[in-house]
């Protein structure tokens, strides 16, 4: 991410852009102040806060099965198994009985709840 980062502060550091960008301002987010609250890479403009894209941190996963990926024929064949213990029966359900108030969104990530 840093030479992404190097990039982006080149086109902020341009003369239109140096008079918007503040270095002080009120973060109103928690996620932001906890993740991002002592960068010295943050910046404000218009008062919102504008996340420093070199800041960022990567964590690999630990203990993830290498078996399971849609790569390989062993792999596919793993996430069918995993997903044989499902009830097709409510599956079906869910897939024929949407809420109608929510989104197309709301519905699939529904389905994929039950799945996982």
């Amino acid at each position: 991410m840093g030479n992404i980062a190097y990039e982006i502060n080149a086109c902020l550091k341009d003369h239109r852009m140096k008079r918007r960008i503040k270095k002080a301002g009120v973060i109103t987010s928690d996620f932001i102040k906890k993740e991002y609250g002592k960068s010295k890479q943050l910046r404000f403009i218009s008062g919102a806060p504008f996340l420093p894209i070199g800041y960022i941190k990567h964590k690999s996963p630990i203990m993830k099965r290498n078996v399971v990926n849609a790569y390989t024929k062993e792999g596919r064949e793993e996430i069918h198994r995993n997903l044989s213990t499902i009830d097709v029966n409510i599956l079906r359900f869910l897939m024929e009985h949407p809420i109608p108030q929510r989104s197309i969104e709301y519905n699939d990530n529904r389905i994929a709840l039950y799945c996982a």
